[in-house]
């Protein structure tokens, strides 16, 4: 029951108020999530507020239970996007036949980052995500992450926990990692191919594309660089021309003005 001091209005907050899908534990949750924090952070908000909060064990467990359950979600979209793709293809004859089979094809977006951040030394993140979005839908078909570290696994290991640890090698690598195995693991389950590939300049996630991913027929994948990057790559060239005192000036300062 919370009661405001100034009108002394009273309401029930222990109950769900039928409104929504989720109860206010798990809502809690979520809003967690959707703001970044944890539960410090709402631990201090509601301590300013003079309002008591649930215990972490009592948080943990229902952060798990809520985390399973987002997770499952989030692969019902996927495969909803996957086959919304898919009858886009069949839709607008983007299939091939090879061996009198019909494969559906579609132009994909990849990109994938970790954080890195430097302080007069080279830092690199211990997680880092990657997702594929279908071109034609403008949706994601594809979500991975690799993480390096488990907290959980360091100091109590023979603990029951949920492990997120799913890498070993460098940050930089994770990157091409989720992007190819995601082109592997929708064509296995969903036998959709990915024929155009649009991303950044970074020329590793191609190559491993073209190394790790086989498709019927050896159809072969194709890169397209994205706008953006595109033009900022003739934007850094230009610039270099400009500085390189090896071209006659008259010409630089024609390209400058």
């Amino acid at each position: 029951m919370l009661t405001c001091s100034a009108c002394n209005y009273s309401s029930l907050s222990d109950k769900d108020s039928g409104r929504h899908h989720l109860d206010i534990t798990e809502g809690m949750i979520v809003g967690a999530y959707s703001a970044g924090i944890g539960y410090s952070a709402w631990k201090s908000l509601l301590n300013c507020l003079e309002v008591s909060f649930v215990s972490k064990k009592f948080y943990l467990k229902h952060e798990n239970a809520v985390g399973v359950r987002l997770q499952s979600l989030l692969e019902e979209d996927l495969t909803k996007n996957i086959e919304a793709t898919k009858q886009f293809a069949a839709e607008n004859g983007n299939c091939v036949n090879v061996d009198g089979v019909s494969y559906p094809t579609t132009t994909v977006i990849v990109d994938g980052g970790w954080s890195k951040r430097s302080y007069g030394h080279s830092f690199n993140s211990n997680a880092g995500v990657a997702v594929i979005i279908s071109q034609p839908i403008q949706k994601v078909i594809y979500v991975g992450y690799r993480v390096k570290s488990c907290k959980q696994c360091e100091y109590n290991p023979d603990k029951l926990h949920i492990c997120h640890k799913n890498w070993d090698l460098s940050a930089q690598a994770m990157e091409s990692n989720i992007i190819t195995e995601g082109f592997r693991e929708v064509f296995d389950k969903h036998q959709l191919i990915f024929k155009y590939v649009v991303g950044d300049a970074d020329s590793s996630v191609y190559a491993k594309i073209q190394q790790t991913v086989s498709y019927p027929g050896r159809i072969i994948v194709e890169k397209i660089d994205c706008a953006n990057h595109a033009v900022r790559g003739l934007n850094s060239r230009i610039h270099r021309i400009l500085k390189n005192t090896a071209f006659v000036k008259k010409d630089r300062d024609i390209i400058r003005s």
